[in-house]
């Protein structure tokens, strides 16, 4: 068996030549130990926020096996937004999954409210130097390796109005 992904199973029919030993057939299953530790990806390649919301958490998930302590690094980069001033810039930030354990973990990104009107600004979160046990790993890391972030806007231009006409003449 080659390039065997996830867990595969079969039937074995069981040679005796000629002995009886109650059972002509078994199940084989193949378990894919070569990512045991399961891999990390982000929930979803795109998220929105509002610009009001004080800040984003992001969700990355540990699936696919659980052997082993596995940890990652989450890191933020401008797209149309920058860091500083729509956003708080996380680098390098380590999310840890115990031997044992999967799921989503958040990590929590400020989002920065700048009073102004300027629209929905984007930035990316990605993942990268994952280790399992010790040993640095990068086929823990899953499909969904980074994610963007759109920040709405909540402001907008005012509107000018005249409530009546009104004139006056002065003598």
């Amino acid at each position: 068996f080659r390039n065997v992904t996830g867990v595969q199973t079969c039937a074995l029919p069981i040679s005796t030549r000629g002995a009886t030993i109650g059972l002509a057939n078994t199940t084989l299953t193949i378990i894919d130990n070569d990512f045991a530790s399961g891999r990390v990806s982000f929930t979803s390649g795109t998220y929105t926020v509002g610009e009001g919301d004080g800040f984003f958490n992001v969700q990355v998930r540990r699936a696919g096996g659980s052997v082993g302590i596995l940890s990652i690094d989450v890191s933020t980069s401008d797209v149309t937004a920058r860091a500083g001033l729509d956003y708080g810039s996380v680098q390098n930030y380590r999310v840890i999954w115990a031997n044992g354990e999967t799921g989503i973990k958040t990590v929590s990104i400020p989002i920065l409210d700048r009073n102004l009107v300027d629209g929905t600004r984007r930035f990316k979160a990605s993942l990268s130097n994952a280790i399992v046990s010790g040993t640095p790993t990068a086929a823990a890391i899953g499909n969904q390796k980074d994610a963007f972030v759109d920040i709405l806007d909540n402001d907008a231009f005012g509107n000018l109005r005249f409530s009546q006409a009104r004139s006056e003449e002065h003598t």
